[in-house]
């Protein structure tokens, strides 16, 4: 019975082999990768925003959350602007077709159109009561580039006509664009008077304007102004984005339409300029500068808030009423001086003397090898054309002479010859400035000089050395430096700082 419960096992043969590992190809298995990572976080994961883990429905509560604060952001833009028109500037490049004529088109293209127009200033208001909008054209003189560049700076849009009949621009208008480009240019509309009616003629006119576009125009979309509609073309202009530049961003900007002289009661030389038109920009401090193109910086006397002038709607026009005024403090005004005063006290604000040019700095002449660092030093009545060589050797002649039988003749030719030598030794044989230093000082005569003095010897030598180098000045014997040079005291420094050199 032992035997029949015995269990046999299945005894593998030489062919069974193993069975295999598992393969994951050519990357790594996620066991593999979380193995390696050991719990680390990776860097992508910290930095995705949080929003893409949210819930569809919070997702979609955000994106509305801030499309309302874009839209309260461009209301309230609005309110503070005041609703006010939109300024544009036309310039036209076509002389067949004016830029008066280009606003008489503006203004015919709707029969309900409010029109009121300054011919003073170049300036026509246009309110379009279908659109809800109104626009203030400009029609610079473009021959000038500054008061086209000044109405640049306060414009929304920029119309630009161009020529159709031509390919290349004049040197006028290139170099009006040029300035244009330089400055910068608002959002521009690019206009023609008209185009052909046929495909192949409009095409290749379409191709042309490009072409003669390119250099300048941002946007290549080209409206037709007489052919196609100009009421639409007023649509885009009101519902194009304005862009407003840095100089609109930062500071208030008023187009002038009305000018008044006030003047004083009593009488005087001054006078108070009445200024009206719309303001834009930044807010604007009834106690800070105004500057006028043309005429300067001013003070403010008060800011007067009216009626609008010309309103959308004709029948909400009213009498030009004061509804409020705000006056400027004296107090609080910012003065107009534009240059700092100098104060006299101050050493580091010299006075600039008008007639400094006038004194021009008299010729001296001097020995052949000076530097002009050494003229500096020398005093003009110590070098003259006479002091030459030939007086310096007739001087010692004449001590020979004079002295013939004393002892004191070879004294002197020793005197003048040991002299020559040790300058020679020094100085490499450059034995007559030696000479010439002795006898140009009157202090100190060749007759007097005993070489067997040692104190005449010395004082000849500090003469020679204060006379080949000016710029070096030694304390005395038995006085300090600091009590020697006390009157520099205040000089910073002796090499840069400017100095008398006769004070010394």
């Amino acid at each position: 019975m032992a035997k029949d419960t015995e269990v046999t096992v299945h005894r593998t043969g030489l062919f069974k082999l193993p069975p295999k590992k598992h393969s994951s190809g050519r990357h790594r298995s996620k066991h593999a990768i979380a193995k390696e990572q050991k719990g680390k976080v990776g860097i992508k994961s910290k930095s995705q925003p949080k929003f893409k883990n949210l819930k569809k429905l919070a997702r979609k509560n955000r994106s509305s959350q801030i499309r309302a604060n874009k839209v309260g952001k461009i209301s309230e833009e609005k309110r503070k602007e005041g609703q006010s028109p939109i300024n544009i500037t036309i310039i036209s490049l076509d002389e067949a077709f004016t830029s008066r004529k280009i606003v008489e088109t503006f203004n015919l293209a709707d029969e309900d159109a409010i029109i009121h127009v300054n011919e003073k200033r170049n300036i026509s208001h246009l309110a379009v009561p279908r659109f809800k909008q109104r626009y203030i054209f400009f029609c610079p003189d473009t021959t000038s580039i500054i008061s086209t560049l000044d109405f640049l700076r306060v414009s929304d849009i920029l119309v630009i006509l161009w020529p159709t009949e031509t390919t290349n621009l004049n040197i006028a208008h290139s170099r009006l664009l040029d300035v244009i480009t330089a400055h910068g240019f608002p959002p521009t509309f690019n206009l023609v008077s008209t185009l052909p009616a046929s495909g192949k003629q409009r095409d290749s006119t379409r191709k042309a304007l490009e072409k003669l576009m390119a250099p300048w125009a941002k946007d290549s979309r080209i409206y037709d102004l007489q052919g196609g509609s100009p009421l639409q073309i007023l649509r885009q202009i009101s519902t194009t984005r304005k862009v407003r530049s840095n100089l609109q961003k930062l500071r208030p900007y008023l187009i002038t339409e009305n000018v008044q002289i006030i003047k004083t009661e009593d009488n005087s030389d001054s006078f108070s300029l009445l200024i009206s038109g719309y303001l834009n920009g930044a807010p604007l401090n009834v106690n800070g500068l105004v500057h006028i193109s043309g005429c300067g910086d001013f003070q403010l006397s008060q800011v007067v808030f009216e009626n609008d002038p010309h309103p959308l709607k004709q029948s909400k026009a009213e009498s030009m009423e004061i509804l409020r005024a705000i006056k400027a403090d004296p107090l609080k005004q910012t003065q107009l001086d534009s240059e700092i005063i100098q104060d006299p006290m101050n050493i580091d604000q010299p006075e600039m003397d008008e007639n400094e040019e006038k004194y021009a700095v008299p010729k001296v002449k001097l020995p052949e090898g000076t530097s002009e660092y050494q003229a500096s030093w020398l005093i003009d009545d110590d070098y003259e054309e006479d002091d030459d060589e030939e007086e310096e050797s007739d001087e010692c002649d004449s001590v020979e002479d004079e002295d013939n039988g004393n002892d004191l003749h070879g004294t002197e030719n020793g005197f003048c010859a040991q002299m020559e030598d040790e300058n020679f030794s020094q100085n490499g044989g450059d034995s007559h400035s030696v000479v010439e230093s002795a006898t140009m000082d009157e202090s100190i005569d060749l007759n007097d000089i005993d070489i067997n003095d040692d104190h005449q010897k010395e004082l000849f030598k500090k003469e020679r050395e204060n006379r080949q180098w000016p710029d070096e000045v030694e304390a005395p014997e038995g006085m300090n430096a600091r009590d020697r040079f006390k009157r520099y005291r205040g000089l910073k420094s002796f090499r840069t700082s400017p100095w008398n050199p006769k004070r010394i």
